[in-house]
């Protein structure tokens, strides 16, 4: 407060100059300048401003995958489409939402062993985890940053209070046209009421909270993502999962990956789909568990095979060993407590091929 007042009663007095967001996990401002009226080099003079860049922008992209199936088997009940981000996830099948109920007309609920899952929980002994520690996510608050949430599939929960809504807002609730935030929260968060009566998501008991943060066509700005981060440490999340970013370095991720976990809240960031020597922020940020992709086939249905080895990096997946002077050219302060040099991903997951909840139904408009 005390560093941006200053910035804050010039704007007041000029009409060429607006505040669109006023940020605190890292200590910034977004604004909208008309620059034929006044320049940047102006703005710089202002009390403690350091520093200006672009609103930097963020996406999820569609792609085709590399390989499909040679036939595409008729289904009435499951569909399927690719996504690819330009973070992570690429290419998904998703699965449609068909309400499975028991004789007397309630939810059916399952045990781990009564349940299927699907090959990629099985990968990471999600059953074993179930078993063992006889927790299913309980007490865990995952803030996902992403297009939005369809809160219309029966694997999906997720309460009014848990939604926050930054960039394309179309209703006052949950909703996704673009698909991609519907499926990262069903890897989370999913159950087995789908048409494939599948287990989807990792950690089902855990509380969903969405931040949208992405437009409809899969495209964010810096602001509104941090602006989103700030939501999830300010409304108790443990975890903020992130499949999107920049790729490259860019050092603004720094300062709200770092603050976020100072308050608590553990960052978690996908590396990239760039292959191997690159990576994408704010997976690359030291602070932050960056996760790569491997492949996994899908088993479901029977006959689609993708010729996939299962565990195998896939080879989209971005890798990257990191010398933290390279942040310098950008960041001039690199933080004391990194090393001189680490390596990304932090761990790996299956990211190929993954099914999970289908935003395409009665998705708000």
């Amino acid at each position: 407060a005390d560093t941006q007042s200053a910035f804050e009663r010039f704007a007041a007095g000029n009409p060429h100059v607006s505040i669109d967001r006023r940020l605190w996990l890292t200590n910034a401002l977004v604004v909208t300048v008309d620059t034929d009226r006044i320049t940047l080099a102006r703005l710089g003079m202002i009390n403690h401003v350091e520093r200006i860049h672009e609103n930097y922008r963020i996406s999820v992209n569609s792609a085709t995958p590399a390989s499909q199936p040679t036939s595409t088997p008729a289904l009435s009940t499951a569909m399927q489409s690719w996504h690819r981000t330009s973070i992570t996830q690429p290419p998904v099948s998703v699965i449609k939402s068909t309400t499975v109920t028991t004789d007397s007309g309630t939810a059916a609920t399952t045990t781990s062993t009564e349940r299927q899952f699907t090959n990629a929980l099985k990968l990471i002994d999600v059953p074993t985890a179930w078993e063992e520690f006889e927790n299913r996510g309980d007490g865990v608050r995952v803030a996902v940053l992403d297009t939005g949430v369809n809160p219309n599939h029966p694997d999906i929960d997720i309460r009014k209070k848990n939604w926050k809504c930054y960039t394309d807002c179309r209703t006052e609730g949950p909703h996704d046209v673009e698909g991609h935030g519907t499926h990262v929260s069903g890897t989370v968060v999913g159950g087995n009421s789908n048409d494939a009566n599948l287990q989807i998501g990792v950690a089902p008991n855990a509380t969903l909270m969405h931040a949208k943060v992405m437009n409809d066509t899969g495209n964010g700005r810096y602001g509104d993502f941090v602006a989103g981060m700030e939501w999830a440490v300010s409304n108790n999340a443990d975890v903020i999962s992130a499949s999107l970013g920049d790729p490259g370095y860019n050092d603004a991720f720094i300062d709200p990956v770092r603050n976020a976990q100072s308050n608590g809240v553990m960052v978690v960031a996908a590396v990239g789909n760039g292959g191997n020597r690159t990576s994408s922020s704010p997976g690359n940020v030291y602070d932050a568990t960056a996760v790569g992709s491997v492949d996994v086939e899908p088993g479901f249905p029977a006959n689609w095979e993708f010729d996939l080895t299962d565990d195998r990096v896939s080879r989209f997946s971005g890798s990257e060993k990191i010398d933290s002077a390279d942040w310098k050219e950008t960041y001039n302060d690199t933080p004391d407590d990194w090393p001189a040099s680490y390596i990304v991903p932090d761990l790996t997951a299956p990211g190929n091929v993954i099914w999970s909840a289908d935003a395409n139904i009665d998705t708000a408009t």
